[in-house]
């Protein structure tokens, strides 16, 4: 009786092999944008998320990870291992369901690769655990799944100016100093220059000397071809 119910319920799903089988609907489209502070990361997700929804697509923003773990410390070498992973379960949960079109992530898989290198510097993260988590974030089982991503930096001086600039208090963040910044611009570019041979989808951006309005045209295009490409099969 249950055999027939249960074939009643998948006829009524559309069936289950079409439902969950990925070569009949795909999965979603998946960016990560990360970088430094005060690179615009934010206020082009914000814009991606507006200009893509009025293109008509279905786009999740997720919440970013290290806000939703304020119980543990940031200087904890755990810290950014599990941002990390809270991320890489909204990107294996996001990419075997149906429910978007676009899901554009505050750091993610490729973040959580670069602070590695961050927390063996600066927090003693041992280089055994460092090269171990590195290789599980970016396994080849996940990686795919993020279709572009984006290493979004910005000097130093400019960035500490444009915190200043949006701060009701004029005073600017704990993460924005010029020598913390340098650190951070190092991490990115090494990581950058390390990984994009294995990895196409990812890209460097430096937004010094770009406005608000050209980063988005520039990211918004790039992401709508590569998107095509796929979809037409080309890539």
């Amino acid at each position: 009786m249950h055999k027939v119910q249960a074939e009643t319920i998948r006829r009524y799903l559309r069936s289950h092999e079409i439902r969950y089988d990925t070569n009949i609907l795909p999965r979603p489209f998946c960016v990560e944008i990360t970088g430094t502070p005060c690179s615009g990361k934010s206020a082009l997700i914000d814009q991606l998320y507006n200009e893509l929804r009025k293109l008509g697509l279905r786009v999740e923003r997720p919440q970013e990870g290290a806000q939703v773990i304020p119980h543990i410390p940031r200087m904890d070498p755990v810290f950014n291992t599990r941002a990390g992973l809270y991320a890489l379960n909204l990107l294996i949960d996001r990419s075997f369901g149906h429910s978007c079109d676009v899901v554009i992530f505050e750091r993610c898989i490729f973040d959580a690769y670069c602070w590695m290198a961050f927390d063996e510097e600066k927090k003693g993260l041992k280089k055994v655990h460092k090269d171990s988590a590195r290789e599980f974030f970016l396994s080849g089982l996940w990686s795919p799944f993020i279709t572009r991503a984006y290493f979004l930096v910005c000097d130093p001086s400019v960035a500490i100016a444009r915190d200043l600039r949006d701060s009701p208090s004029q005073v600017a963040g704990n993460s924005t100093t010029e020598e913390l910044i340098s650190a951070m611009i190092k991490m990115y570019k090494n990581a950058h220059a390390e990984l994009s041979p294995r990895f196409p989808q990812l890209k460097m951006l430096d937004t010094t000397y770009v406005n608000q309005q050209q980063m988005v045209q520039a990211v918004l295009s790039d992401i709508l071809e590569v998107f095509c490409k796929k979809a037409d099969g080309s890539s």
